[in-house]
C-alpha cells in the first residue's frame, strides 16, 4: 500500500435525487433517434444534439411506450398504440385501454400530482408547463386529463403558486421558442416534480395546424417525412438545453444553464421521454445517473412512475406496483458535488463533453477517430478534465488555495469503459508543484528506455537529463488492454510539449486503486507533500526543494477507447492529517502488505507489535528511527514509523484488526 485510501462503494440512498423535469417528446422510434444507443453509432445525421448527450446521460434501450400487455409483451402492431393514454399510464399507473386523443379527460384515477399535493411531507410540489397555450389540450398533457388538476391554471400567478400548471407562451406562434416561466422555476427549485410538453412543432410528431415551418407541418410517424421531423425536435432540443451555449458551456437562460442543473445544492434528473412506440428513445440526465449506460432491461411508462414514486417515498399507483425502478439507470452513489463554475472545463476537442449537472462534473470520453480509422499511441490521446489554479502550458484558471500540510478528499466513480482490449485510458488527479527555481532531475530510475543518466549528489550525468521548474505528479486508476494496473504501479514521463509553450516537466504517476465499471472510490487524508516527495524521489530531485502546489487537473485521459466516462463528485483540501487513533490492543486476522506478510511468523498470536512495523519498514527501504526514511512507510503521517502504521496497513487493506 502506498496512499492510504478505501476503494469502496457507497450503498444507495433512500432518494436519488430531489427533483425530476419531464420532457415529453412523441411519436419516433429508438433507432430513428439514437440508433443503438452510442455516439457512434447514433444517428447523428439528423440528431447531432442528442447523440452528443448520450455519453453524459443513460438510456434504455427495450422501453416499451406502446400498448402493453399484463404479461409485459410489448406490442408492436399500431392499432395497439396508447397515444394520450400513454401520457395517463406514466402519471397515474391506470391501464386505460379506451382512452385516445381527445378522450383522456375527466379521469378520476389517483395519479402522481395528486401523490405529491398531498404527500406527508410538505415541502414536495409539482408544476406543470404546457408550451404555446397547450393546443393538443389533453392530449399530451397529463394535468389536464385528471378532474383532480385540470382547473390548477396558475399561468397569471407562476412566480408564487405551486401545485398547478402553467400555458407558456400564450401569445406565440409557430417555431417560436420562449419558455420563461420553465427556466423561471428552474432556477428557484420549488417544485420537486416538473412536466413540460412542447407543443407538435417542437416534439417531433408535427403538425400542420399549429403554424409549424414547412419542414415540419406533417404526421412525423411517416418514415418520408423523419428525416425532416426528427432534426427539426432535435434542433428545438438544442434551442432549451443550452441555449446559445455549448454542453460544456450552457447558457444560463436554458435547461442545462439553470440553477436545478448546475447548483451543487440540487441533485436533479432530466428526463427526456418519447411516447408511442415499441421501442422508444429515452435519455435521463443528472449527477445520479450511469453516464454512457445503455440499460437492456424491459421496462415501460409504469417503470417510470414507480422510479418517481420510490425515490419520494410515495406508494406505487397501480400498475407501477408491478413495474421495476429502473434502478440500473442510477449510480448507487448520491453524494455530496461541489465542482462549480470556478473549475475549468476542458475537453478534447474532437472527441471530449465535460458537463457540470448538480455540482458534478460528469465527463464522457469518446475517441471516434481511434475507433473508426484505427490510430494509436500517444498522439492520438483524448482527455476529458477539470482544472482549477495554474500550469506549465501557462492557463491560470482561478485561484488554487492550499492549506499548509494540505490532505486531498475526492470521490469519484467510473461509470461505462468499452473497447477495452486494444485501448489504454486512466481516471487521475494530477498536482501541478511549481519550484522554486530550475533544478535537474533523472528518470532512468523508473524509465529505462529514456537514455543512460545518473544522478550523484544532486548532479545529473548522462544522457536524459531534465531540467524543470515544474511537477506534474499523479495518482490515477490505470487501465491498459482490458486489465487494471496493479496497486503501488509506477511511471515516470517527460511530457515535452512539442508546440513549444513549455519545454518540459518532471512527471510521475502512481496507481493507487483499482476500480471497475459502476464502482465509486474514495480518497481521503491524501497528503498532498507525500506525492511530491514520492516524485521527487524517483527523480532524484531533493525532497526538501522548495514547492508550491499552484494546480490541480482532475479526470480522464486515454487512447484507443471507444467510450469511457466518470462522474467527479466532490474535491476538497484540508489542513492537518485526521491520524488513526490507537485504542484497545489490535489483532489481525489476516493482513497483507503487497506480497509481505506484515504479522510475523513467530507471532502466532497475530497481535500487531514493533516487529510488524520494521516489517513494513524494511519492504519500504526503510528502518525504524531513520531520519530519512521511505514517507509513504509513515502512514500515520507523524514523523515516524511505529505500530500505528502497521495498523493502518491493516485497516486500508479491509481487514479485521
Amino acid at each position: 500500500m502506498t496512499i492510504p485510501m478505501l476503494p469502496k462503494a457507497r450503498s444507495t440512498t433512500p432518494a436519488l435525487f430531489d427533483h425530476v423535469v419531464f420532457i415529453a417528446m412523441e411519436n419516433e422510434g429508438f433507432s430513428s433517434v439514437l440508433g443503438n444507443g452510442t455516439q457512434s453509432n447514433c444517428a447523428s445525421q439528423i440528431t447531432l444534439f442528442i447523440c452528443s448527450l448520450l455519453p453524459v446521460g443513460s438510456t434504455a434501450s427495450n422501453y416499451c411506450s406502446w400498448y402493453f400487455a399484463s404479461d409485459g409483451t410489448c406490442h408492436s402492431s399500431s392499432s395497439m398504440h396508447c397515444s394520450a393514454a400513454c401520457y395517463t399510464m406514466v402519471t397515474s399507473g391506470a391501464d386505460i385501454t379506451t382512452c385516445s386523443d381527445g378522450t383522456c379527460n375527466n379521469l378520476s384515477n389517483t395519479n402522481i400530482f395528486d401523490q405529491i399535493a398531498s404527500a406527508t411531507n410538505p415541502t414536495l410540489q409539482w408544476k406543470g408547463f404546457c408550451e404555446d397555450n397547450c393546443p393538443r389540450g389533453s392530449d399530451h398533457f397529463p394535468p389536464l386529463q385528471y378532474t383532480s388538476s385540470s382547473s390548477s391554471d396558475c399561468t397569471a400567478t407562476y412566480q408564487t403558486s405551486e401545485n398547478c400548471f402553467v400555458k407558456t407562451c400564450t401569445t406565440c406562434t409557430g417555431s417560436a421558442v420562449k419558455d420563461d416561466q420553465l427556466i423561471y422555476e428552474l432556477g428557484h427549485g420549488r417544485a420537486n416534480y416538473i412536466w413540460f410538453t412542447p407543443t407538435d412543432c417542437h416534439n417531433m410528431h408535427g403538425s400542420s395546424t399549429e403554424g409549424c415551418s414547412s419542414s415540419s407541418n406533417t404526421d412525423c410517424t411517416s418514415s418520408s417525412v423523419q428525416t425532416a421531423c426528427i432534426p427539426y425536435g432535435d434542433n428545438y432540443l438544442k434551442q432549451i438545453l443550452v441555449g446559445g451555449g455549448t454542453l460544456a458551456s450552457p447558457d444560463s437562460n436554458s435547461i442545462l444553464g439553470s440553477t436545478l442543473l448546475t447548483s451543487p445544492s440540487y441533485r436533479t434528473l432530466l428526463y427526456i421521454w418519447w411516447d408511442e412506440n415499441q421501442f422508444s428513445p429515452n435519455l435521463q440526465l443528472g449527477k445520479i445517473i450511469n453516464s454512457g449506460l445503455i440499460s437492456n432491461a424491459a421496462s415501460n411508462e409504469y417503470s417510470t412512475l414507480h422510479m418517481v414514486e420510490s425515490n419520494f417515498g410515495l406508494s406505487a399507483l397501480a400498475n407501477a406496483a408491478s413495474a421495476s425502478t429502473m434502478s440500473d439507470l442510477f449510480t448507487s452513489l448520491s453524494p455530496t458535488a461541489n465542482f462549480d463554475n470556478t473549475w475549468f472545463l476542458n475537453p478534447s476537442p474532437a472527441s471530449g463533453s465535460v458537463v457540470l449537472l448538480n455540482g458534478a462534473a460528469v465527463t464522457g470520453l469518446v475517441s471516434p477517430d481511434c475507433y473508426n480509422f484505427g490510430c494509436s499511441g500517444s498522439s492520438a490521446t483524448y482527455y476529458d478534465t477539470v482544472q482549477k489554479g495554474s500550469f506549465p502550458w501557462g492557463s491560470i484558471h482561478g485561484a488554487l488555495s492550499v492549506p499548509n500540510n494540505a490532505s486531498v478528499s475526492i470521490n469519484t466513480a467510473l461509470l461505462s469503459a468499452t473497447r477495452l482490449s486494444n485501448s489504454r485510458y486512466h481516471l487521475f488527479i494530477a498536482l501541478y508543484y511549481q519550484l522554486g527555481s530550475a533544478v535537474t532531475g533523472c528518470n532512468r530510475v523508473l524509465d529505462q528506455a529514456n537514455g543512460s543518466c545518473t544522478m550523484t549528489n544532486g548532479q545529473c550525468t548522462g544522457t536524459g537529463c531534465t531540467t524543470s521548474q515544474w511537477f506534474d505528479s499523479q495518482i490515477r486508476v490505470e487501465n491498459i488492454g482490458g486489465a487494471n494496473s496493479a496497486i503501488g504501479t509506477q511511471d515516470t514521463y517527460d511530457p515535452n510539449d512539442a508546440s513549444g509553450t513549455y519545454t518540459h516537466v518532471f512527471g510521475y504517476d502512481e496507481v493507487f486503486a483499482q476500480t471497475n465499471v459502476g464502482q465509486a472510490f474514495t480518497v481521503v487524508n491524501f497528503r498532498t507533500d507525500v506525492l511530491f516527495q514520492r516524485a521527487a524521489k524517483v527523480w532524484g530531485v531533493s525532497l526538501a526543494t522548495a514547492k508550491t502546489l499552484v494546480g490541480v487537473e482532475i479526470g480522464l485521459e486515454g487512447y484507443d477507447v471507444e467510450t469511457v466516462s466518470a462522474t467527479l463528485f466532490s474535491f476538497s483540501f484540508s489542513s492537518g492529517v485526521t491520524q488513526y487513533q490507537p485504542g484497545l490492543p489490535v489483532t489481525v486476522t489476516d493482513c497483507r502488505f503487497a506480497d509481505t506478510d506484515l504479522v510475523d511468523g513467530a507471532n502466532q498470536g497475530k497481535t500487531v507489535d514493533i516487529v510488524d512495523a520494521a516489517t513494513m519498514a524494511s519492504a519500504f527501504g526503510s528502518k525504524i528511527g531513520q531520519s530519512s526514511y521511505e514517507p509513504l512507510a509513515d502512514t500515520a503521517q507523524i514523523g515516524k514509523i511505529d505500530i500505528v502504521d502497521a495498523a493502518i496497513v491493516a485497516y486500508y487493506f479491509d481487514r479485521t484488526c
